[in-house]
C-alpha cells in the first residue's frame, strides 16, 4: 500500500472516544488506531482532505481528554452493509510536549503493532 510506505510512526489498535470540531461542525466518534503522528477515526461523516480539526482524545484511564489539532489527510465514506470502514485519517499538528508524552505512554501500553 503506497500510503503505508510513507508512515514515519508505528500505529497500534486503540478504541476510545474522539470528539472533534471541523468544517464548522461537532462530531463524536471512535478511534481505530493511533500513532505518534496521527489517528484513524471511524466516522459516518467523512470530511474533505485538508480540513483542519480540533480533537479531544478520551483515552481510558486518563483524568481528562488530550486536546490536539490535526488535519484530515484521507477520507473514505461509510459504505452500506460494509462490516468495517476507514472513516478519516488525521495527521496531528505540532503536539505540545505533554500531549506527545501522554500519546507515547499510551502507545507503550498497547501490545500490538499494525503492519
Amino acid at each position: 500500500m503506497e500510503y503505508q510506505q510513507k508512515r514515519r510512526h508505528d500505529r497500534k489498535n486503540a478504541r476510545f472516544r474522539v470528539n472533534f470540531i471541523g468544517d464548522g461542525a461537532f462530531f463524536s466518534d471512535y478511534s481505530y488506531d493511533i500513532s505518534e503522528g496521527g489517528i484513524r477515526v471511524g466516522s459516518i461523516n467523512p470530511l474533505k482532505t485538508g480540513t483542519k480539526l480540533k480533537l479531544a482524545l478520551y483515552i481510558p484511564g486518563r483524568p481528562s481528554p488530550i486536546k490536539v489539532e490535526g488535519e484530515v489527510i484521507w477520507s473514505k465514506p461509510l459504505k452500506e452493509k460494509e462490516e468495517e470502514y476507514l472513516g478519516i485519517g488525521v495527521k496531528f499538528s505540532e503536539l505540545d510536549p505533554l500531549s506527545k508524552e501522554v500519546i507515547r505512554s499510551v502507545l507503550k501500553e498497547i501490545p500490538q503493532k499494525l503492519i
